[in-house]
C-alpha cells in the first residue's frame, strides 16, 4: 500500500499533449520503458553483496569442494537473480548509439546478476505481461503548490531528495486512477540521477517504477518531467554573488591527485553524517575518515602538506566580501563531476544571503570545471600502479582449503611428467574457482610506481583499499575494487625448462574503468562509469612441487 506523502501538496496538473511541448533533449521525457525483470525484489544498487560460500574443512555433504562428496545438479535455472544496475550516462544514449548499447548490456555472470535499467528484457511468449493501462500516462506535469512554485527547482529537487516520501509521492498524482494504485506498487527510483533546469524551472529525469503487485516480476519504468519551479528573473549580472567566488588554479600536491579522490572528499566534507552510514569501518581500511586525517595521510601521501579535510574547499576558491569583518555570503558545494580519464572535475556549488546581509538577493547555483588533475589512461596506469602477490602467498591459498588442496595435488600427481601446458580450469567446480578469485583477491598488494605523490609507507593488500560497503575505493581513485576486477581467471601446471619444474599458474586480467561521468553526482552512490575499461594481464605462480609438501 503507497503510504501517504508530500505529494499530495503537489497536487500536479498533467498537461494534455505531451507532443505541444518543445524542449531541448536534456528535459524531453523519453519514450516508455517497460521491463520484465525475472526477480521479485529488484534493487537499484549497483553493487551486490558477494556470496557468503562457506568453504571450510567441514562443508556439507553436497558441497561442490569436496571430491567425496556426492555430485549435485550445478546445472543454472532460468530464474538466475536479476537486478536492474543504475546507469549514469542516460543523457548520453542519442548522441553515441553504439556506446550507449554497450552499456546497456544484460549480464548472467554470477557474479554480477546486473540488468541495465534501459535495456528492454524479450520475455517467453508464455510469460508477457500487459501494461497496456499505463499507455496514456502522462510524462510532463505542472505543479499546481504554492509552496513549491515558490522555490526554484534547485531547491526543491534537494528537498524531495532528503525526504523518504519522496519514494511513494507518485502514488498521489491526480491522475492516477484508483485501478492503477490498486494494480502496481508505485516507486521513485535512481533519486540520485533527477535533473534539476534552474532557469526554466523543471526537474526532469524522475524515473517512476510500476510493478505489478500480483505478478512482481514484471515493472515499467516512465520518466517524467515536473515544471513550474520559481525562475528567477533577478539579472545574474546585477546579482552581487555571482562574483563572490574567484576559482583557482590547481597547483602543488593537488594537482597530483586524481579527480575522483578530490571529489569524494569534497563531498564527504560537506555531509559527514550521511557518508560515515557509508563507509568501510573495517581494520586497517582506507576509508573516508583515514584520508581526511592529515595526521593519518602521511601514510599514503608523501607530501605532507597536502589536506583532505574540511580546508579542502578553499583550494578552488577565494571569496570577496566588500567587508571580511562582515560577510555577507557563504557558498556550499553541492555536487561534483569528475573526470579521472581527462584529469578534470566539475564542481556545483549554491551561494547564499547570510544572516543580516544587507542584500537579499537570490541564492544562485554556478558550476566551475577544474583541470589539471592526474590522468588515469591505458599507459599511465601501468606506470603508475602494480598489484603484486608473493609465491608463498600463492601456495597458502591453495593449501589452506584441504579440498582444494587434495584436487591440485591429485592432478599434479597424474602430470607432474608433462612438458606442456596442462588447462585446470575444466577440472574443477566453477564455485571452486569463484572462492580461489576471492581468496587470491584478499592477497594481492597494491603499490605505486615511482609516483611523485601517492606513497604507501605498508604493505596494504586489495581489500584493504576497499573504502565503502558497496566495495568501492577512493584512494587512489574511486572505483569498484571488489574481486570482480578479476577477469579470464585460468589456472593450469605448466613446465619451466630454466627452473626444471612444474608451476602452478594463475592468469587473469585486472579490469580497471576509470571515474568518469558526464553529469553532477554527490558520490554517495556510484555508477557505472562512462569510460572504457583498462586491462592489466598479471601471472603468478608457485611451484608444484610445494603441493606434496
Amino acid at each position: 500500500m503507497i503510504k501517504a506523502s508530500i505529494f499530495s501538496a503537489l497536487n500536479f496538473s498533467p498537461i494534455v499533449a505531451l507532443s505541444s511541448c518543445n524542449y531541448t533533449s536534456q528535459t524531453k521525457a523519453p519514450e516508455d520503458e517497460i521491463r520484465n525483470s525475472k526477480n521479485p525484489n529488484t534493487s537499484n544498487t549497483l553493487n551486490k553483496k558477494e556470496d557468503n560460500e562457506n568453504l571450510n574443512n567441514n562443508p556439507p555433504k553436497s558441497d561442490p569442494t569436496n571430491p567425496e562428496s556426492p555430485k549435485t545438479n550445478s546445472k543454472k535455472d532460468d530464474t538466475t537473480t536479476q537486478t536492474p544496475s543504475q546507469n549514469n550516462h542516460s543523457s548520453d544514449s542519442s548522441k553515441n548509439p553504439q556506446k550507449n548499447q554497450k552499456n546497456e548490456s544484460m549480464s548472467n555472470d554470477s557474479s554480477n546478476n546486473t540488468i541495465d535499467q534501459t535495456e528492454g528484457i524479450i520475455p517467453e511468449q508464455d510469460d508477457i505481461f500487459d501494461f497496456s493501462d499505463l499507455n496514456n500516462f502522462k510524462l510532463e506535469y505542472d505543479i499546481d503548490s504554492s509552496f513549491y512554485k515558490g522555490i526554484d527547482a534547485i531547491s526543491a529537487r534537494e528537498r524531495l531528495r532528503t525526504l523518504d516520501e519522496f519514494k511513494t509521492l507518485i502514488g498521489y498524482y491526480s491522475s492516477i486512477s484508483q485501478d492503477i494504485k490498486n494494480k502496481y506498487d508505485i516507486t521513485i527510483i535512481d533519486l540520485d540521477k533527477i535533473q534539476e533546469d534552474n532557469l526554466n524551472g523543471i526537474l526532469s529525469n524522475i524515473k517512476i517504477k510500476f510493478q505489478a503487485k500480483n505478478n512482481t516480476k514484471h515493472f515499467t519504468i516512465k520518466t517524467i518531467i515536473l515544471k513550474g519551479f520559481k525562475v528567477n528573473q533577478i539579472n545574474e549580472k546585477n546579482n552581487p554573488k555571482d562574483t563572490f567566488l574567484s576559482p583557482k588554479s590547481i597547483s602543488g600536491p593537488l594537482s597530483k591527485t586524481f579527480a575522483s579522490l578530490v571529489g569524494a572528499m569534497l563531498m564527504y566534507n560537506a555531509n559527514i553524517n550521511a557518508f560515515n552510514q557509508l563507509q568501510n569501518k573495517e581494520d586497517g581500511a582506507i576509508n573516508y575518515e583515514t584520508i581526511e586525517d592529515f595526521q593519518k595521510n602521511s601514510n599514503y601521501f608523501k607530501d605532507q602538506s597536502i589536506r583532505l579535510n574540511q580546508a579542502l574547499k578553499n583550494s578552488f576558491f577565494d571569496t570577496i566580501n566588500k567587508d571580511n569583518n562582515n560577510p555577507e555570503f557563504d557558498y556550499k558545494i553541492l555536487q561534483v563531476k569528475p573526470d579521472d580519464v581527462n584529469g578534470t572535475l566539475g564542481i556545483q556549488v549554491e551561494i547564499f544571503d547570510l544572516e543580516g546581509s544587507q542584500h537579499k538577493s537570490s541564492r544562485i547555483q554556478k558550476e566551475y570545471t577544474f583541470n589539471g588533475f592526474k590522468k588515469l589512461t591505458d599507459q599511465k596506469v601501468k606506470d603508475f600502479i602494480n598489484f603484486t602477490i608473493t609465491p608463498e602467498s600463492l601456495k597458502d591459498v591453495v593449501i589452506k582449503n584441504k579440498y582444494i588442496h587434495k584436487k591440485f595435488k591429485d592432478l599434479y600427481n597424474e602430470n607432474k611428467n608433462k612438458k606442456e601446458r596442462v588447462e585446470l580450469n575444466n577440472l574443477f567446480d566453477q564455485k571452486l574457482l569463484n572462492h580461489l578469485k576471492k581468496s587470491i583477491f584478499k592477497k594481492i598488494m597494491i603499490s605505486f610506481i615511482n609516483d611523485d605523490l601517492y606513497n604507501l609507507t605498508e604493505q596494504i593488500t586489495l581489500d584493504k583499499i576497499i573504502s565503502t560497503k558497496t566495495k568501492y575505493s577512493i584512494y587512489p581513485f574511486v572505483m569498484n575494487f571488489s574481486n570482480n576486477i578479476i577477469k579470464d581467471f585460468k589456472v593450469y601446471f605448466d613446465y619451466d625448462s630454466s627452473r626444471n619444474e612444474q608451476l602452478v599458474k594463475f592468469d587473469f586480467k585486472f579490469g580497471l574503468i576509470p571515474f568518469l561521468t558526464n553529469s553532477f553526482t554527490n558520490m554517495q552512490e556510484f555508477y557505472n562509469s562512462n569510460s572504457s575499461e583498462i586491462e592489466l594481464n598479471k601471472t603468478y605462480w608457485f611451484s608444484a612441487s610445494k603441493l606434496n609438501e
